[in-house]
């Protein structure tokens, strides 16, 4: 019998200690090195992570902070992005736009700005593409189980009230 899978909770850290990005992989030395090359491979990317490392010099350093099962690696990672948000030294650029961002000690103020202006850009650059059923299908599975905060709840009915209203419109 085989073992089961297991995935790596890791944080990146900057040079004087302070954790910057919680992430999860099953190896979490090359997904720390693909984020650096892709920081530096695409220099327009406006996401709070991508600014932050090509401010760096080098790579940054990596710490393993859990291995857990593969399927318990989402709420693992959710765990410590929240243990971390509320330590005031830590400088998390893990945002999501739709999270009240700028009580939050463990969170880079200027960060959060880059990560609503990407977000927007985003859904500018979409409004209006195709998405497969197959896609749907993935990204519901994906965010299936997760707790939604009031502010994401909003923002999802006022998505779905604005399309049903184009609908009626076209």
């Amino acid at each position: 019998m085989s073992p089961l899978p297991t995935r790596e909770v890791y944080a990146l850290v900057d040079a004087d200690g302070t954790v910057r990005y919680i992430g999860q992989s099953a190896s979490s030395r090359a997904r720390a090195a693909r984020h650096w090359d892709n920081a530096r491979r695409y220099p327009d990317d406006g996401r709070p992570l991508a600014v932050w490392l090509r401010t760096l010099d080098g790579p940054p350093a990596f710490r393993v902070l859990e291995v857990v099962a593969a399927a318990d690696a989402n709420e693992a990672e959710e765990t410590w992005i929240r243990r971390l948000r509320r330590d005031p030294v830590a400088r998390l650029v893990n945002l999501r736009p739709y999270e009240p961002l700028t009580e939050l000690p463990g969170v880079d103020p200027a960060a959060v700005e880059r990560v609503r202006w990407s977000v927007a850009a985003v859904s500018a650059a979409m409004r209006g593409h195709l998405v497969s059923a197959e896609t749907r299908r993935r990204l519901s599975l994906a965010t299936r189980g997760r707790p939604k905060t009031p502010e994401h709840r909003a923002a999802i009915a006022a998505s779905v009230t604005a399309w049903h209203a184009r609908r009626r419109a076209d």
